[in-house]
């Protein structure tokens, strides 16, 4: 089938910017924060958060599991589209110590994210959301080891940031841990642009 390229576009062409929730900015390596900390431990099973980076606008946290057993991949979001979203998933959330918090990752975008997109499609000035917003930002993993790395945006206000953790089909209750929000956000303000 024959296709016709697309039009040019005029020269005075800007792409949008990215929304501030959408990942580190470019010129920042970031700063490394050494994080080891178990959040689940179980005879044959253990999820801990690992490896953070702090950026200006927010920061990387990783989460490891390891397992005795080999891990099924499709209840923990990987597989086809229509395996990737059960209630017995593994989901990730978070609460800053002023009280916000996130939708859990693996519940799709939250409704402030979906009304910034439905107000750009739509001509509009997209409203910032007050955030927090979790996304995955890379995954990998096979047998008995995956990992899982997420963005976060904004960095955390000053106080003990709660990282919450469920997954219902690899026997995970809710679980939730505290972490040093003001750390982060230390570090944050400590990542300088490469080019400044």
């Amino acid at each position: 089938m024959l296709r016709h390229p697309a039009p040019p576009l005029p020269a005075d062409f800007r792409p949008p910017a990215p929304p501030p929730w959408a990942g580190p900015p470019e010129s920042e390596l970031g700063v490394a924060m050494p994080l080891r900390i178990v959040v689940v431990a179980q005879p044959r099973l253990v999820l801990a958060l690992v490896d953070c980076v702090a950026y200006s606008n927010g920061f990387k946290v990783g989460l490891s599991v390891r397992s005795k057993d080999d891990i099924d991949h499709r209840p923990i979001g990987f597989g086809p589209p229509m395996e990737r979203e059960t209630p017995e998933s593994l989901r990730v959330g978070l609460r800053f110590a002023d009280g916000r918090e996130t939708a859990t990752s693996g519940q799709g975008p939250s409704p402030d994210v979906m009304a910034y997109y439905a107000a750009w499609q739509e001509g509009r000035e997209p409203e910032v959301p007050a955030g927090p917003v979790i996304a995955h930002s890379s995954a990998g993993g096979g047998g008995k080891r995956w990992d899982w790395e997420y963005w976060v945006w904004p960095l955390p206000p000053d106080g003990p940031l709660t990282v919450s953790i469920e997954w219902l089909a690899g026997g995970v209750p809710l679980s939730s841990i505290e972490v040093d929000g003001s750390a982060i956000r230390r570090a944050g303000s400590d990542s300088k642009s490469l080019w400044d």
